[in-house]
């Protein structure tokens, strides 16, 4: 395992690009915890997976949803017979505009 460490221009370089501000005395602190977490993150390059077949998802899920096939529609009079007030065969609405004049 190689040992990793964030040196404090990297982490000047990454507050800037993260439009952060950090005082120069928290540089070396986080300095250090991100080098301690890339190295706690590595060690999964020692880890075994010769054995482990790849996943396309990490849940144990079918998709068990039915085919998309078409249905027939509802009719114009069904859909308007459940409408508040119509006017011939439209919806009829109030009036969110108004007119000039």
């Amino acid at each position: 395992m190689t040992k990793r460490s964030i040196t404090s221009d990297e982490i000047k370089k990454l507050a800037a690009l993260s439009k952060l501000s950090i005082a120069d005395d928290e540089v070396e602190l986080y300095s250090q915890q991100l080098s301690d977490i890339l190295d706690y993150v590595s060690q999964l390059e020692n880890v075994d997976t010769s054995d482990i077949e790849p996943l396309l998802n990490v849940l144990d899920q079918i998709n068990d949803s039915k085919p998309d096939e078409p249905q027939p529609s509802i009719t114009q009079k069904m859909v308007l017979k459940n409408a508040p007030i119509t006017s011939g065969d439209f919806f009829q609405v109030p009036e969110v505009i108004k007119k000039n004049g």
